[in-house]
């Protein structure tokens, strides 16, 4: 087939054929149920952490899995409402979990229905200290001391950011350093000296425009969205992990289950996850269960409910992507076509500068046209089938001036 038969001929164009030899097995995700479990009312949410399972019942009330694994023990008589969030910490050697909800403005419980003065907003623990962040302002409490954020009393504070750099959508711990993620801008906070002192420094990472409710840290690394486009972040770099979420309805905050990036994605014939995998790359959308909560960690009924596992297995499909491709030319470049052979169906996504394009890819192969212009592009197959594989792909593209 020739180009000029798809109006190529204006231009004169050129030929990238991607190496195809760095090919990886697929995994297939899906939710496994792995322990039932029983309490006086429904289930509303669950947080696990190194073992320990923590649930929520729609009446507001707190149970933690016992040690054995036998059932569910109610933590306190304390009902706690139910919006809150769960705040891991290490005291004097010891792994905790803090219960914050925004009973007041400033009023938190701890998990035994103690309260404590923590600002509700965005959480961490970093440094012995916790540190909560909403609009522009970080606050942080005193060394091992969370009862008072209060700069005259117990060695808490605040940190307020400029009104250019944007509102803060999330902080997150990496390689001993805090980063704190605004819709304009990236600081890290380094904690140093006794006592304990802070550095700042604002990053230098153009267009970042972090999404809201999208900001996690997974195993090594921070994944956050930007135009539904997900981000990976290393410390030192910021990549593109997958264009896959591109054009979707997104609902609810990021979840981590195992080394997982998940987030919930509201569709025509119901609800599913996007799952992304921090250790291999792969990503997939998994329906979740009827009446699930909590991205589909569990499915609550009356007095009886069951914990879902997120989990993988690796099955024998070949999985094909290509990122920060130049074409071997630094010039701008615009990508017109692409020729695709292949058996099984999926979608071709090239993302450019100008933005990013989807094409559906037929059985036997594809000959796709579209525009796409930049310096780099990153390419990936995605909603593939069971049997999909490529023999050939190639890219015709012009450059500028050429």
């Amino acid at each position: 087939m020739k180009l000029a038969e798809f109006d190529l001929k204006s231009a004169k164009t050129y030929e990238f054929e991607p190496d195809l030899s760095d090919v990886k097995q697929k995994r297939r995700f899906y939710y496994e149920p792995s322990e039932s479990f029983s309490f006086p009312s429904a289930a509303k949410c669950l947080f696990e952490r190194d073992g320990e399972v923590y649930l929520l019942d729609t009446d507001g009330f707190l149970y933690k899995r016992r040690p054995d694994g036998t059932g569910f023990r109610m933590v306190s008589m304390t009902q706690f409402g139910l919006t809150i969030k769960f705040l891991p910490i290490v005291k004097d050697g010891e792994k905790a979990v803090i219960v914050v909800t925004p009973d007041t403005a400033e009023v938190a419980r701890n998990a035994s229905g103690t309260e404590i003065s923590v600002p509700y907003g965005i959480l961490r623990f970093y440094a012995g200290r916790i540190f909560s962040a909403s609009g522009k302002t970080v606050f942080y409490s005193g060394l091992y001391d969370f009862t008072s954020f209060d700069p005259n009393i117990g060695g808490g504070g605040f940190i307020e950011l400029e009104e250019d750099d944007g509102d803060i959508v999330g902080i997150e711990e990496l390689s001993g350093k805090l980063y704190i993620f605004c819709k304009n801008s990236l600081f890290s906070l380094t904690a140093f000296g006794e006592p304990t002192d802070f550095k700042l420094e604002k990053l230098s990472f153009p267009r970042l425009t972090p999404d809201e409710n999208s900001v996690l840290k997974v195993d090594s690394n921070v994944y956050f969205l930007s135009g539904n486009i997900l981000k990976k972040f290393d410390g030192k770099t910021v990549k593109t992990a997958s264009l896959s979420l591109v054009g979707k309805t997104l609902t609810g905050e990021a979840e981590s289950f195992s080394g997982m990036y998940v987030r919930t994605i509201t569709g025509e014939d119901g609800n599913y996850s996007f799952v992304y995998e921090d250790a291999t790359g792969e990503e997939a959308f998994v329906k979740i269960p009827t009446n699930a909560e909590c991205n589909g960690a569990i499915t609550p009924q009356r007095a009886s409910g069951k914990i879902l596992r997120l989990t993988g297995e690796t099955v024998g499909v070949d999985l094909y992507s290509v990122e920060g491709a130049d074409f071997g030319t630094s010039a701008i470049k615009t990508v017109l076509a692409a020729d695709v052979g292949a058996t099984g169906t999926a979608t071709l996504l090239i993302k450019g500068e100008s933005g990013t394009v989807k094409r559906k890819i037929k059985n036997g192969g594809s000959y796709v046209k579209f525009c796409a212009s930049g310096r780099f592009f990153d390419l990936s197959f995605t909603d593939c089938s069971e049997d999909f594989s490529i023999n050939r792909l190639k890219l015709i593209y012009s450059k500028c001036g050429g």
